[in-house]
């Protein structure tokens, strides 16, 4: 599958990321899906999910209309699912790791637990410069291998405000710890900010916006770009329709100036 999307969307919680997910179902570009679940936050999406098992991977014959969710609890569960998709045995069209974030905190938690193993004088609650490269390391690793598997592959992470390291304004960065809030983004074709926008005293709507502005980080590779500024509503199945050209998305660069942006 080489034309197969690697996108990454962040937002604080609560702005629909896993919902997100959800919209995969029954879309045959991107179903049947496995998800890769770490925040136990499926409970939006839990009609539209099947719980199963690790170990139990390969054995259920995956279906368009459920998500197979995984519960990811150690590092090396990822291993055993990294490398049951590379063997490409199984009926999977896309992956989701849900969130980046929460894996994060797993990979320095390990991180920490190595260190102090070398050195026991080492504060476990306070990381110090060869933990977060030790993390960056898993962090990056992590995120090539699956990029790099022939599926459509779907990253969420949740949001924080941070430095830019280039102009030295404060933006809205995908909250990872060090110098990966940066990185990341550059390992994906596509990241949108997903943000809820003010369309009046009752209405609220969510925009997932795929290019940069001065408040948070954003883009999109596809040629010409394909998705526009931002996409009203986003769903999975529309963001394929754009990047094949099937529909059009005409938004023009001072729409966004007057809205309200939940941040």
């Amino acid at each position: 599958m080489n034309d197969a999307l690697k996108i990454l969307w962040y937002s604080p919680p609560g702005h629909g990321k896993t919902t997100m997910l959800g919209t995969a179902v029954k879309d045959k570009r991107v179903s049947p899906m496995l998800l890769l679940e770490f925040e136990a936050g499926i409970r939006s999406i839990e009609s539209k999910v099947r719980e199963i098992r690790l170990e139990d991977l390969g054995s259920k014959k995956p279906s368009i209309d459920k998500i197979d969710v995984v519960h990811i609890q150690t590092w090396a569960d990822f291993d055993v699912a990294y490398e049951f998709l590379l063997e490409g045995n199984h009926e999977y069209k896309s992956v989701g790791i849900d969130s980046l974030s929460e894996v994060d905190y797993l990979s320095m938690g390990d991180a920490l637990r190595v260190a102090q193993l070398e050195d026991r004088k080492h504060d476990p609650d306070i990381p110090e410069q060869r933990d977060y490269l030790r993390n960056a390391s898993k962090i990056r690793k992590l995120i090539r291998f699956f990029r790099n598997l022939p599926l459509h592959v779907f990253f969420t992470a949740n949001s924080k405000l941070e430095q830019d390291p280039l102009t030295r304004e404060s933006k809205i960065w995908p909250a990872l710890t060090g110098k990966l809030a940066f990185e990341v983004p550059g390992l994906v074709e596509i990241v949108g900010y997903l943000a809820v926008v003010e369309k009046d005293e009752d209405t609220n709507e969510r925009w997932l916006f795929v290019q940069p502005t001065g408040r948070f980080e954003a883009k999109d590779r596809t040629e010409g770009g394909k998705l526009g500024q931002y996409i009203v509503e986003p769903t999975i199945p529309k963001i394929l329709d754009l990047v094949e050209g099937n529909v059009k998305e005409s938004k023009k660069k001072g729409e966004t100036e007057n809205v309200n942006i939940q941040s």
